[in-house]
């Protein structure tokens, strides 16, 4: 129930628009680079036929691949954005990122091919997220650092990955310790306090596992087949 609570709040922040302008920067930045990076790589797998190529291509009138919508869209940008309306598209290149988006969605992103690796991520994703959330203790409310002890030299990546991050944004009181040999150098907010609720720890999990790349995820989830 936690987790899918948690999932729910995480998935809602999609819809939230950035307040600066960096921010904007930063989101339609991302939104070109998946765009681009995806149809490369569903060309490189061979997801795309000549009708489906054929139609992308239509979408800018050239041959269309990371390098065209990259330049298109951010040669765009640069000519519409102005410090009073903010950063933004002409009306015809937006249509032509949506048309990219669409086709995205249709081609690549629903794709049935893509099922097993949907499920592989999903396990991969869920089984982090169970092995940490269990490093909660319900009856004191906090966390349980003998847990993350006990498990450290099996699931080394993973459990000091994420211990680390408690280290740096949990406040030094309810650190063990071992670990408050490694509070000094940490500056920054304590976002996470003192972790004496457990939808905040639950939190704490889903940024971690948002900040893994791929193959970090990856590593963690093979660290878990261990015996």
């Amino acid at each position: 129930k936690e987790y899918n609570e948690a999932y729910k709040e995480l998935d809602t922040a999609k819809y939230l628009r950035p307040m600066t302008l960096e921010g904007c920067v930063v989101r339609i930045s991302d939104m070109i680079a998946y765009l681009g990076r995806d149809i490369e790589d569903a060309k490189s797998l061979g997801f795309l036929d000549k009708n489906e190529q054929a139609e992308l291509n239509n979408i800018f009138d050239k041959v269309t691949n990371t390098t065209v919508i990259m330049y298109e869209l951010i040669t765009d940008i640069c000519q519409h954005s102005t410090p009073e309306h903010g950063i933004r598209l002409s009306q015809e290149m937006l249509a032509k990122l949506n048309a990219v988006k669409a086709f995205n969605y249709k081609y690549i992103y629903t794709n049935p091919r893509l099922n097993p690796y949907n499920h592989y991520a999903t396990l991969v994703i869920e089984e982090i997220f169970t092995f940490l959330a269990n490093g909660y203790n319900r009856n004191t409310n906090s966390i349980d650092w003998e847990y993350f002890n006990l498990n450290a030299q099996r699931y080394h990546d993973l459990v000091s990955g994420f211990t680390e991050r408690m280290v740096r944004y949990c406040n030094p009181e309810i650190l063990n310790d071992k670990m408050q040999a490694y509070v000094e150098p940490y500056k920054n907010k304590k976002i996470y306090g003192n972790m004496d609720n457990e939808q905040i720890f639950i939190q704490a999990i889903l940024d971690y596992i948002s900040g893994m790349t791929d193959r970090y995820a990856i590593a963690a989830f093979n660290e878990l087949l261990t015996f």
